[in-house]
């Protein structure tokens, strides 16, 4: 099996205000094009800015009562902070407030990062 390490350009398609589905790429190299390439997955996602993501920092550390020395960046789990259900309607609403916007009960349950809060937050702002 043969890899190839590489770098690539494209607009993300949040920033183009549509959807992405694709499961194929083509691949150039030195000018010379391969078959397009089988992606057995792909995920394009679009990073929170920083104050967005401070932000729900912020909140996740007032919820929590985390002491201010303590590390929360955007990997941070919930689950490893002791997030329970209570956390995440009470986080939900903060959030609603803090950024004036409407998030459903079925979309809060695959934020499970506070990146993952912050990106979410970044597409039904751009909407």
């Amino acid at each position: 099996m043969a890899s190839i390490a590489g770098s690539f350009t494209f607009m993300p398609c949040c920033k183009l205000k549509q959807s992405c589905n694709f499961n194929a790429v083509k691949l150039v190299i030195n000018r010379r094009s391969f078959p397009s390439l089988k992606l057995c997955s792909a995920r394009v996602s679009c990073k929170a800015t920083s104050d967005t993501l401070n932000r729900v920092c912020k909140i996740v550390g007032q919820q929590l009562g985390i002491p201010d020395g303590y590390p929360v960046t955007g990997e941070t789990k919930f689950a490893v902070l002791g997030a329970d259900s209570l956390f995440t309607v009470e986080f939900v609403m903060d959030l609603e407030k803090e950024f004036g916007i409407r998030i459903e009960e079925v979309s809060s349950r695959s934020i499970t990062t506070v990146q993952d809060a912050a990106d979410f937050i970044e597409e039904l702002i751009a909407m």
